[in-house]
């Protein structure tokens, strides 16, 4: 290589003008045939160790073929060394050439068959991994009362949003059980500033962030005779400063913690009817939300 063509080519480089690759394990491949004088790097193989092996694919062979979900009723899939494509598309559940990446429908819709939108797991707003649920109504309690696979659903153990500001609501697609919990993750993005999370019409969080660093937090439950039991106390908080607020329920009470607090509300009410009336999650106020999890 050079403009006199005196160089010798880099060491994993051969041919015209250096500009293919071999993948030796043994030292570097003849600079002009590319060829290895021992064997390949692991996934790699041919005479110039530039191509990948049977079981692999992908620019640098790093993907694995055994790894897709590919549709194989109608006989088993080839394995193309640069895309993975599955030859007859994939099984249910899941997308792309190779059918590595989970389909997920929009979140919450009533009728998954006919949602004509659909998402992935780089989305923004949701989070898509096998144990995450974007069901709605009689498809989230079925998933969770069988614990059979539907798309996207898996053990409907997790339901998360993302990247949010500013209010929004979360439905809760199952009632909460005994070991539910629920975390908001996000910062105070101001000098000032308010965050407000209410769970149904039972548990409301508050949370006055001041200039001076310091935030105030309110803490309201509703108890079986229709009063709101108040608790407060102070924290510090800074601006950009990602902290959560964990809140989970036992029987006749809520938990919150937040940074190194640990509060207890108690609410004395029975905790299937408390549960049952935890229908959705809705957060105001001018914080970032960066997520927002259920964890049944």
């Amino acid at each position: 290589m050079g403009p006199d063509c005196l160089q010798v080519c880099d060491p994993g480089t051969f041919g015209a003008n250096c500009g293919q690759f071999c993948h030796c394990q043994d030292g570097p491949c003849n600079s002009v045939t590319g060829e290895c004088t021992g064997i390949c790097e692991p996934h790699w193989t041919g005479p110039t160790c530039s191509e990948c092996d049977s079981e692999h694919y992908g620019p640098l062979c790093e993907k694995t073929c055994s790894d897709r979900h590919c549709d194989e009723s109608r006989g088993k899939s080839s394995c193309d060394k640069q895309t993975g494509r599955c030859d007859n598309g994939c099984t249910a559940g899941w997308m792309d050439a190779d059918c590595t990446m989970l389909r997920c429908r929009v979140p919450f819709v009533e009728d998954v068959a006919s949602a004509g939108e659909s998402i992935t797991e780089h989305d923004g707003n949701v989070l898509c991994l096998p144990n995450y649920c974007f069901f709605e109504t009689h498809l989230a309690n079925h998933c969770r009362r069988t614990k059979i696979w539907l798309e996207c659903c898996g053990e409907c153990r997790q339901v998360e949003w993302r990247n949010k500001i500013g209010r929004f609501g979360a439905l809760v697609p199952v009632p909460p059980t005994l070991g539910w919990n629920m975390i908001w993750r996000g910062k105070k993005m101001a000098d000032a500033g308010r965050l407000k999370i209410m769970l149904g019409l039972k548990l409301r969080i508050f949370l006055f962030a001041q200039s001076n660093g310091r935030c105030i937090v309110v803490l309201l439950v509703r108890n079986r005779d229709h009063q709101w039991i108040k608790q407060v106390y102070k924290m510090n908080l800074q601006i950009s400063e990602t902290f959560e607020v964990k809140v989970s329920m036992g029987r006749g009470y809520f938990q919150v913690q937040m940074k190194d607090k640990t509060v207890t509300i108690y609410h004395n009410s029975d905790f299937w009817r408390v549960s049952k009336a935890i229908t959705r999650v809705t957060v105001f106020g001018n914080f970032f939300t960066e997520s927002l999890r259920y964890v049944y």
